[in-house]
């Protein structure tokens, strides 16, 4: 194995976060220019493209959602010890990781950060499909060595289609252990 792409839905109710996060938004800038946080699209993809439609160059919402982030995170994170324990082991076996988010990449590494991940996390990507494949090429793997941890189906989708082999984020200790994991 050459990389390990872990989806920051598999650290955690990240999308719990997103979502108070975008209510938050409508509720403070919403005043500013009016938005309705129950009108915009379910996917976080269509949300980050609507929020960026209605704020236009007038609104910095990315800089109030990372705001709210940054003192709201540990209401919905904590630090995994196992997690760590076994990021730890592949990186000691020179496997390199990542980390992939639908967006926006700022919140993604507040989130890594958060978790204590950042000196185990060597690259951040967020976007659709062609940011997994950007984040295999830029840790210099493969994706026939490349495993992308996720328990999301459309996530499993994209994984598939890269040509990434996929494991639940229970199945990441048993993946640290296995001295037998191919390359």
């Amino acid at each position: 194995m050459q990389a390990v792409i872990l989806s920051e839905r598999a650290l955690g109710d990240t999308d719990g976060l997103f979502t108070a996060a975008v209510e938050h938004i409508a509720r403070k800038l919403g005043r500013v220019k009016p938005l309705a946080a129950d009108s915009l699209p379910a996917d976080r993809a269509g949300k980050l493209a609507a929020l960026d439609a209605w704020a236009g160059s007038d609104i910095d919402w990315r800089g109030e959602l990372i705001r709210f982030y940054e003192d709201h995170i540990p209401l919905h994170l904590r630090p995994n010890p196992g997690l760590n324990a076994a990021l730890r082991a592949l990186q000691a076996r020179g496997v390199r990781i990542g980390c992939w988010s639908d967006g926006p990449e700022e919140a993604a590494r507040i989130v890594v950060h958060h978790l204590g991940l950042a000196r185990r996390v060597e690259e951040v990507a967020a976007g659709g499909p062609e940011a997994v494949a950007g984040l295999v090429a830029a840790l210099g793997a493969r994706p026939a060595g490349s495993v992308m941890v996720t328990r999301d189906e459309r996530e499993l989708a994209v994984a598939a289609e890269l040509g990434l082999a996929t494991a639940g984020p229970d199945e990441l200790a048993a993946l640290a252990a296995d001295t037998a994991v191919p390359g």
